[in-house]
């Protein structure tokens, strides 16, 4: 009785403690397989990704962490262009310097997203997901030393 008495107490202090800490990934597949299970919700997150490609389409910039940005161990992370300007980075060979062959640092949101393939600016039946970590404020990404 009195070790069930303890028990319980430990377990209501337990409950009563607030920790705030955030999940740390440096492990693509682990970051995958996370959104995965969460998606369509998102997975907050402090992220550490080596940078293997980089790559522009419309408004957005893209850090690969694989070659191919289809390969399903890549995780994407997506910069918006308008936020480059504020991180020193003015044109693609900025971007290139900046981040290709570097690890980085982001505090995010890793997401399951799919991506349809397209036929005259149409979607087809045919889709693949990627895992996006998109990053809305520039002091959300640092460069580190390389892995």
């Amino acid at each position: 009785m009195k070790n069930q008495l303890l028990f319980s107490a430990l377990l209501l202090l337990g409950g009563c403690a607030s920790t705030s800490s955030t999940t740390v990934y440096s492990n693509t597949m682990d970051i995958i397989s996370t959104a995965a299970a969460a998606a369509p919700e998102m997975v907050t997150g402090d992220y550490t990704l080596f940078i293997k490609a980089v790559g522009q389409q419309g408004n957005n910039v893209y850090l690969n962490t694989e070659l191919d940005y289809r390969d399903q161990r890549n995780v994407t992370i997506v910069l918006p262009i308008p936020i480059l300007p504020r991180m020193g980075i003015h044109n693609f060979t900025d971007l290139e310097h900046h981040f290709l062959n570097h690890g980085v640092q982001i505090h995010g949101n890793a997401m399951r997203a799919r991506i349809d393939f397209m036929r005259d600016h149409r979607p087809t039946d045919l889709y693949y997901y990627q895992t996006h970590i998109v990053v809305a404020n520039p002091t959300a990404i640092s460069v580190i030393d390389a892995q």
